[in-house]
């Protein structure tokens, strides 16, 4: 078992005699790295067999390899492995990627551009759900119009069934007191192009609206990180502290009975994980739970 290692890939290309090293030299200057196949690597204290290593770094770099190799003729793939520190003398291992190896390399490629796909994809939808938003909110545009406007990106169901979603997040904000007035927690800015999408803060309540259209909220500990700037000016709490610790779990219980009161007389039900009805013990725990209306 060695001490320390060093490694490197090297590829045998059309245009190339013998095992060429993978280096910065053979990639374009606005190429990616693919991963940690590029030049030699040094492993100080790993005490791992080179042939362990050998196989289980060949197989962690198939995708890295098999990119690399798209359109440059790439024909073959080994790892080298030498059982001390630099890449001297004889190497301990030659492992050289099988033909199985190597296309399944080229299908692990091919799922990370699925991948990467599928994400575009949803931030591209998120900037839809965002916009529906806002036409519906601040351009006051009408449900129809913004469903016929998006139907290459999204369904008229889906959307009419986002902006019903919408509806009830402005029901459960009419239904709270005005006195609740809490800014956002410390830190929280929305990511450029979610702006509209939440989650939205009335209160110590926090709502979330998701992208099928159901609402889910919970309620935000008082005494959270920078509730205290907005909190009652008239309040003294340093005059004592132990009737302080006694206010605090009190005060989240009148919040919970208050919302639970406010939301139920608005028609508002909140239902936790398995769809019983929830009570104000879950609000108190912070617990997300489902709001639907009668």
């Amino acid at each position: 078992m060695a001490d320390d290692l060093t490694w490197r890939f090297e590829v045998k290309m059309r245009d190339h005699d013998g095992w060429v090293p993978i280096t910065r030299y053979l990639l374009g200057a606005d190429e990616p790295l693919y991963g940690d196949i590029v030049d030699t690597m040094e492993m100080i204290g790993i005490h791992r067999e080179p042939a362990d290593a050998a196989k289980d770094e060949l197989d962690e770099a198939l995708a890295g390899l098999a990119a690399f190799g798209q359109g440059r003729g790439m024909t073959g793939a080994r790892i080298v492995v030498w059982d001390d520190v630099g890449a001297e003398g004889d190497p301990a291992v030659v492992l050289e990627a099988t033909a199985d190896q190597l296309a399944a390399g080229r299908l692990r490629v091919s799922t990370i551009d699925v991948d990467a796909a599928k994400r575009e994809v949803e931030d591209a939808r998120t900037r839809v759900r965002n916009e529906i938003i806002r036409a519906a909110t601040v351009d006051r545009l009408g449900r129809n119009m913004i469903a016929r406007n998006v139907e290459g990106a999204w369904a008229r169901r889906l959307v009419l069934g986002f902006l019903a979603g919408h509806d009830l997040v402005e029901a459960i904000r009419d239904a709270l007191p005005e006195s609740l007035r809490w800014a956002a927690p410390d830190g929280y800015y929305p990511e450029p192009g979610e702006e509209y999408l939440g989650p939205y803060f009335c209160g110590p309540v926090q709502i979330d609206l998701e992208a099928s259209g159901q609402v889910y909220l919970r309620l935000l500990n008082p005494d959270r990180p920078g509730a205290e700037e907005n909190a009652s000016p008239h309040r003294n709490e340093s005059a004592d502290p132990e009737g302080t610790a006694r206010e605090k779990p009190a005060r989240m219980h009148r919040l919970a009975e208050t919302v639970l009161s406010r939301l139920t007389s608005a028609g508002i039900h909140l239902q936790t994980g398995d769809r019983s009805p929830a009570a104000e013990e879950h609000l108190v725990a912070g617990t997300r739970l489902l709001a639907t209306e009668a």
